[in-house]
């Protein structure tokens, strides 16, 4: 009879750790927000059962991201976590995510807003923000973050702080141009706004021999590049710059969905009687928008394919801005096919046509 007791006490025992362990499966998944900043993590995690967020925060440095990836696993894993992209401040901790197996996803601050603004929550605190970004890992279907090469990370900061450099530039020639409207001010800041300039000139050469040595080393990089200078009017500059951008793109986009990273998709705006002109969303990659605008205006007014789809466009009457925006976004569908497909520009399948 002990014996019978003690075998019936050890199979109770067993049947309350199967159904504690089914239990922890069945736990209603977590999600995660954090909210980036230069120092600090603010991370909000959020289980449906649970009814609200806990807090939690760390250093956003090494330390800070073995933490949370500690927490994380604490809690048994998590669905999905959302961060925002938040200038470089956010690289770092997506890498660590991804290296740890975490299913990190990367959202639109504009997207975050709007998601708040839907859910009226009028405060903007770190706070608020990460219990926002939680929200949104449950109920918003966001792309998981996939890490780029740490060449083509390394071509976009190239890229990136040669466009910075440019604007200073042009800044720079504002300003001289406004001291050579007055005789009377003598001509000591003219001379050292001019040795600004060529200054940033001469860093802009270094940085941008330095991404071309980059290219050069990686033969992916190398074979796109070459294919961005087959297409009309796009010269050395404006292919690096294209492809520091394109390099780090998510990799299951499609070409329209390059089209609206790149914030060059119409947005309609019509109310009852009221059709106004159409205009781009702008909610996208800055970056490749400008990098792309040059290419479409010198290949408008060059012989060629594109030159015939953009006199088409105004024949159609639309207007020449609208028109080149136009154009913009048929170069990027080519460039995605052409990338995709490892061919060179095909000026006859521009407009459709077939050779």
């Amino acid at each position: 009879m002990v014996q019978a007791s003690g075998r019936e006490t050890r199979a109770n025992s067993n049947r309350v750790e199967a159904s504690m362990s089914v239990k922890q499966f069945q736990a209603p998944p977590l999600y995660v927000g954090v909210d980036v900043s230069k120092d600090e993590l603010v991370v909000a995690f959020f289980r449906a059962a649970a009814g609200g967020c806990t807090e939690a925060s760390f250093s956003n440095d090494r330390r800070g991201h073995r933490r949370l990836v500690q927490r994380i696993s604490k809690e048994g894993g998590c669905h999905r976590l959302v961060f925002e992209s938040t200038s470089n401040y956010s690289v770092d901790l997506a890498c660590a995510l991804q290296r740890a197996g975490v299913p990190a996803c990367e959202i639109n601050p504009r997207q975050a807003r709007s998601y708040a603004d839907s859910l009226n929550r009028r405060a903007k605190t770190d706070r608020v923000d990460a219990a926002v970004l939680a929200l949104a890992a449950r109920h918003l279907d966001v792309p998981l973050w996939t890490p780029p090469t740490p060449q083509a990370l390394e071509l976009r900061n190239l890229l990136r702080r040669v466009s910075e450099l440019r604007s200073i530039g042009a800044a720079e020639k504002n300003r001289l141009h406004a001291q050579q409207a007055a005789t009377a001010l003598g001509r000591t800041v003219q001379r050292s706004i001019q040795r600004q300039i060529k200054c940033l000139q001469r860093e802009r050469e270094l940085l941008l021999r330095e991404a071309r040595k980059l290219v050069e080393r990686t033969p992916e990089l190398l074979a796109n590049f070459k294919l961005l200078l087959s297409m009309k009017g796009i010269a050395e500059f404006s292919a690096l710059s294209i492809l520091s951008e394109l390099a780090c793109s998510p990799p299951q986009l499609g070409c329209r969905q390059w089209v609206a990273w790149a914030g060059l998709d119409p947005r309609p705006r019509e109310s009852g009687q009221r059709r106004p002109g159409r205009h781009i969303s702008r909610m996208g990659n800055k970056y490749l928008r400008v990098a792309l605008f040059m290419p479409a205006l010198v290949a408008a007014t060059r012989p060629g394919a594109i030159r015939d789809y953009y006199v088409q466009l105004l024949k159609r009457g639309k207007d020449k801005m609208l028109a080149l925006c136009a154009v913009m976004r048929k170069m990027l569908h080519a460039i995605w096919g052409m990338l995709h497909h490892q061919q060179p520009f095909m000026p006859d399948l521009f407009c459709g046509k077939r050779p």
